[in-house]
């Protein structure tokens, strides 16, 4: 085992160090994954073998005859006791603690020049916008798209503020000349941030509270849904939605008019209809049916945990995949929102949105109201989990078989709503056709 360091991830591997060879050396530092600066430290002598867990950071000290301006980074240690008195989950906590502490007052407290503050006491006051949006990370389990966002609003819109503390800010002085859409969530996004401050203790008030409500209300148009709070009927839906379809099939390339068809039929957010494209080779036969299922990431998959969300797909939606899926092979994640979002005719450009798609059809469910099929697999089919935690935690089932008959239902529905002609080139469609390789914005 000398040959490679082992990775330290659970107790039992932590355990299975009794038995490392550490080789000709007399001291090894291992890393322990998930935590910064978390490592176990080995220490053999001619008697015996000590394994501890050791806090690993670096105190800058000013170097002999160079003044303050000379610096140089020394490594120091401290102990958070031998594995056998302490647990892997215990050690991660500490370290935790001291990592929260290093971001909010620095090094001091380890390297003896303030020996009478304790390293996990309440905050220092003063800490500044960066270091408070720091901390907040550490803190939340963020996407890499959430945290894109919220890297651009402390460095860019508060970019100014990023550096002063967080009680000295004056939110007249930040700059508002934004799009109100995106002003809005800029200010939501700082206000969250301020909020989680104040509710730990690390902030004494919140500067941005009240800034949400100054700005101006305008209506949402990645909202738009055909106006479909007005769908009193199945009949009055139908009409509405025919109308779209119709408009989509002359206007839109073939292509584009089956994927917006599959966009439609799946329900998802436009994001996971790309996933869903994307992966197509990933589809599952269903036993004893003809339908197939996926795995995808969804919006409440949280960072580190696998695509575990299941699509059902039923036969016909499977041929309209294939069929779309070259088309597509080439082209960016990023760019298929833009460029699906550019297909829709000029007349429901105030009408519908990409994101629509899931209010029409929970809202066309609703009026077929399926007896069979509960409220619960109705909304799971758009990925959202009505049940509360204590519900999950015992009632695991994810009412596969429930969405697929909601799937089916719902197909056939709006393949009812097609000209003859457009539903027989749906449902003779081949499989597959020629790969387009060219799908880069102009």
């Amino acid at each position: 085992m000398g040959s490679f360091k082992p990775v330290i991830k659970t107790q039992k591997d932590v355990k299975d160090l009794e038995h490392y060879d550490s080789g000709a050396g007399k001291s090894v530092m291992l890393k322990v994954q998930g935590v910064r600066r978390l490592f176990v430290r080995i220490q053999k002598s001619t008697s015996r073998l000590s394994i501890s867990y050791v806090f690993r950071y670096s105190e800058r000290t000013p170097e002999t005859g160079s003044g303050n301006s000379g610096r140089r980074s020394r490594a120091r240690y401290k102990s958070l006791g031998i594995v056998s008195e302490i647990s892997l989950r215990e050690a991660r906590k500490q370290a935790g603690k001291l990592n929260r502490q290093i971001l909010l007052r620095g090094l001091t407290v380890f390297s003896g020049e303030n020996k009478d503050q304790s390293a996990l006491g309440d905050p220092a006051p003063g800490i500044t916008l960066r270091e408070l949006f720091e901390l907040y990370v550490q803190n939340h389990n963020l996407k890499e798209s959430s945290l894109k966002s919220y890297r651009s609003v402390i460095c860019g819109f508060s970019g100014q503020f990023a550096d002063t503390p967080v009680a000295e800010i004056n939110p007249e002085d930040l700059d508002l000349s934004l799009h109100h859409n995106t002003r809005k969530y800029y200010i939501c996004i700082l206000n969250s941030i301020a909020a989680w401050g104040v509710k730990r203790g690390t902030l004494s008030h919140n500067p941005f509270l009240g800034l949400y409500q100054t700005c101006e209300r305008v209506p949402a148009r990645h909202r738009y849904a055909l106006s479909c709070h007005n769908f009193d009927s199945l009949e009055i839906a139908a009409e509405k939605v025919r109308e779209f379809l119709t408009a989509l099939a002359l206007e839109c390339p073939e292509t584009v008019f089956l994927t917006w068809i599959c966009h439609l039929i799946l329900g998802t957010r436009i994001s996971e209809t790309c996933r869903v494209i994307m992966n197509a080779e990933s589809m599952k036969l269903i036993p004893g049916t003809e339908s197939y299922v996926m795995a995808i990431e969804v919006k409440s998959t949280r960072r580190g945990d696998s695509a575990g969300f299941r699509i059902p797909v039923i036969p016909l939606l499977r041929r309209l995949i294939l069929r779309i899926r070259p088309f597509y092979q080439d082209m960016k994640p990023d760019y298929f929102p833009k460029f699906l979002r550019r297909s829709i005719p000029g007349s429901f450009r105030e009408r519908m949105s990409l994101h629509g798609s899931r209010s029409v059809f929970r809202t066309v469910i609703e009026l077929m109201n399926p007896r069979d099929i509960s409220g619960t697999a109705r909304e799971l089919y758009l990925s959202h989990d009505i049940r509360n935690a204590v519900q999950q935690a015992y009632s695991r089932g994810d009412y596969l078989a429930d969405r697929l008959k909601l799937q089916q239902l719902y197909g056939d529905w709006l393949l009812s709503l097609l000209s003859e002609k457009t539903r027989g080139m749906i449902l003779s469609a081949p499989a597959s056709v020629p790969a387009v390789t060219d799908n880069s914005p102009s």
